[in-house]
């Protein structure tokens, strides 16, 4: 990296880890702070690894990569843990099917990293601090060697560091694993190659930010594990209704609790309904499990039970916040938005209100919005198919299209359409300003 380039790398990710900060003074909580382990420990941590760094990479003890493994693709996955979920195999096997050689990693913990020595000395301009970072992905990309390394990570720190030392082997090639939303600040970060986003809404999202760092080719593919089975045909109107649960940790807020108050009292009003609840996968559902105790037409499933079976029979999907309501639309089912309209911090991030109606932020408004759906339901489903049109460009088709993507790239061709994004740090000194 060059000094401009580093002087805005650093202001890039101070701004980054102060957004949390920003969000909290926004919402008139409380004063953010960095925490002591932000502001103190972790500077401190990574001049005493990038020391060990310049002793372990040393002309008399650095060594090269003991088993180099050349591929075509790398998937370099965030963690060991995301690489155990196996959520890219379809699209690895259809890769493999077209000749490509594919190989996979995950970025390892500086404990691991230090204790194996998965290090070599970054071959470019690097800040001292910042020397174990580097010096780790070019142990990574001087290992593989790859055409294309994939990553999945919203605004890590290597990605400018992949994409600047794997530029004699290939392309770094960031892949979303959900749309992009207005309410996540590491959607700013855009120092990839080729970025493959779902569809035109987060296209929108992130061209509409007022910073983002890097520059990128934008290319509209659509989920990378979409399923070709994954249909169900067009329901009737009926008065099966499905919440989707969220996060457990947000499940114990408030907020959140007065929020599933509302579809509680709605469903206590309207015995002629069911409510069927989904819940997170990894949530208790004790919330609702109560609930159901006294509520007749409180329905809670099984936590694991595959989308498609739980819609089966459903007409109409509550959310209060979650990517699912996207898959209720590939399936036919369109959404309702549920939320007080005081909650800033949360607002309709997927656009729901665009295409549906406006939300409910009390049970009768719920009862209403549900009537004015029933009674018009085929207008609503078609409606539905230009939600998930909206935000996957390609669907049940994606990996298709995601293969053919990068077999042109690792061919040194781009027969696809891309948009260009550029930089846009206007905004940042102003931004850091307001958060500190």
């Amino acid at each position: 990296m060059d000094k401009e380039k580093i002087k805005k790398y650093e202001e890039y990710f101070y701004w980054q880890n102060n957004m949390r900060k920003s969000a909290l003074r926004t919402s008139h909580k409380k004063k953010g702070k960095l925490k002591f382990s932000k502001r103190i420990i972790e500077p401190l941590r990574n001049y005493l690894y990038s020391f060990f760094t310049l002793l372990i990479t040393t002309k008399w003890i650095a060594k090269d990569p003991k088993h180099p493994q050349y591929c075509d693709i790398l998937f370099l996955h965030a963690s060991e843990k995301s690489k155990a979920l196996r959520l890219r195999d379809p699209l690895i096997a259809e890769l493999r099917n077209k000749g490509l050689t594919v190989l996979e990693d995950a970025q390892q913990r500086p404990s691991i990293i230090l204790k194996k020595g998965l290090l070599t000395r970054y071959k470019y301009s690097i800040p001292f601090k910042y020397l174990f970072n580097a010096s780790y992905i070019q142990h990574v990309v001087d290992t593989y060697r790859a055409k294309i390394i994939i990553t999945d990570r919203n605004g890590s720190i290597y990605s400018s560091l992949l994409k600047e030392a794997n530029q004699p082997y290939g392309k770094l090639v960031h892949m979303a694993h959900c749309v992009a939303t207005d309410n996540f600040g590491r959607f700013s970060m855009i120092d990839y190659d080729y970025y493959f986003l779902y569809g035109t809404s987060s296209l929108d999202k992130i061209m509409n930010r007022q910073v983002r760092y890097g520059s990128t080719k934008a290319v509209l593919t659509g989920p990378y594990f979409s399923n070709k089975d994954f249909h169900l045909k067009e329901n009737e109107a009926s008065n099966n209704i499905l919440l989707f649960g969220i996060y457990p940790d947000l499940e114990k807020k408030e907020p959140y609790q007065a929020i599933y108050g509302i579809m509680k009292d709605w469903a206590e009003q309207n015995s002629d309904y069911t409510l069927y609840i989904k819940p997170h996968p990894r949530s208790k559902s004790d919330y609702w499990k109560k609930a159901a105790q006294s509520i007749n037409n409180i329905v809670v499933l099984d936590a694991t039970e595959k989308l498609i079976h739980c819609l089966s029979n459903i007409s109409i999907t509550l959310s209060i916040y979650t990517n699912a309501v996207i898959d209720s639309a590939l399936l036919s089912r369109p959404s309702l938005l549920v939320c007080p309209n005081n909650m800033d911090e949360l607002g309709d991030e997927l656009d729901l209100e665009k295409f549906y109606l406006p939300r409910a932020t009390n049970p009768e408004q719920l009862q209403s919005n549900i009537n004015t759906m029933l009674n018009d339901y085929s207008y609503y489903v078609s409606q539905a198919t230009k939600f998930a049109k909206y935000h996957l460009e390609y669907q049940q088709d994606s990996i298709e299209y995601i293969t053919d993507c990068l077999l042109s790239i690792s061919n040194h061709q781009e027969d696809f359409p891309i948009v260009q994004m550029n930089e846009k740090m206007d905004e940042l000194k102003l931004s850091i300003i307001a958060t500190d």
